[in-house]
């Protein structure tokens, strides 16, 4: 992409469909890591044994749920693409807290790694009221974190905005927002509440902790609370989705409806 751009050329990328913080339909959470008080369940601990770890305060639980079911649900933070030495984990249990069902694994960073935890379950996926923890070595450095539940839904309260990532929100692409084309009746499009966003439309902003060659914008900052990094303002511009063009495409289709996530995402 930015090789295209580079050479002058525009790049137009849907927002992506994993839903928008506006219509309460977020399944992302992005913050600064903070340690809970309460420790992980037995279920969790027993990956680790013996080692102590830290779960993440979501206000006042060290989880939070899914309200929407989803196959997948990713983590990654803010070290660099291929140089983390922070090790963070992702756990999912059932509603109890009792049986895990998946995590990323004990894959451990040890300052060659990405910043990336994957946990994924085939079938219908992780129900609604599955817990979500997200655990970190009390070694690690704190870190801006991202959980993604990848068009899953969080609760009211704790999903955030900034839905959109990787190519979709890039500095130089164009990051476009589906409106429903129905909205304008046959005619142009007015804006404001006329033609609302549509309500799986991923949202902005995009926080930026690195430059594509992985050097840092701020260094040994690394978090949202101190305005690490730089942040894009993303979405840029919305466009009617499924509408017909001399170009036959829908909007909606740049983005699967079940896209796996991709390992190497864009710098944070």
């Amino acid at each position: 992409m930015n090789t295209v751009t580079t050479g002058g050329a525009l790049y137009f990328s849907s927002a992506a469909n994993s839903g928008n913080l506006t219509h309460n339909r977020s399944g992302t959470y992005e913050g600064d890591f903070v340690a809970s008080a309460t420790p992980v369940p037995p279920a969790v601990q027993a990956f680790y044994g013996a080692t102590p770890v830290q779960s993440h305060a979501f206000g006042g639980l060290n989880y939070t749920t899914l309200t929407a079911a989803t196959t997948t649900v990713s983590l990654k933070w803010s070290d660099a693409l291929g140089a983390s030495g922070n090790d963070y984990d992702l756990v999912v249990t059932n509603a109890g807290g009792t049986t895990v069902l998946g995590s990323s694994g004990r894959n451990a960073q040890t300052g060659t790694q990405d910043p990336v935890e994957i946990s994924q379950l085939g079938g219908a996926g992780f129900p609604v009221g599955s817990r979500l923890y997200v655990v970190k070595s009390t070694g690690a450095a704190t870190r801006a974190i991202r959980l993604d539940t990848n068009r899953g839904r969080l609760p009211i309260g704790t999903g955030t905005a900034g839905s959109t990532f990787g190519h979709n929100a890039a500095a130089n692409t164009v990051s476009v927002a589906a409106v429903n084309v129905a909205t304008a009746g046959g005619g142009a499009f007015t804006g404001g509440a006329a033609n609302p966003v549509e309500t799986y439309s991923s949202d902005g902003p995009r926080k930026m902790f690195y430059q594509p060659n992985g050097t840092a914008i701020t260094p040994g900052n690394f978090l949202f609370g101190t305005s690490g990094g730089t942040t894009l303002n993303k979405v840029d511009m919305a466009a009617a989705d499924c509408g017909s063009t001399s170009t036959p495409a829908s909007s909606r289709s740049a983005a699967p409806r079940r896209r796996r996530p991709r390992r190497r995402p864009s710098r944070r």
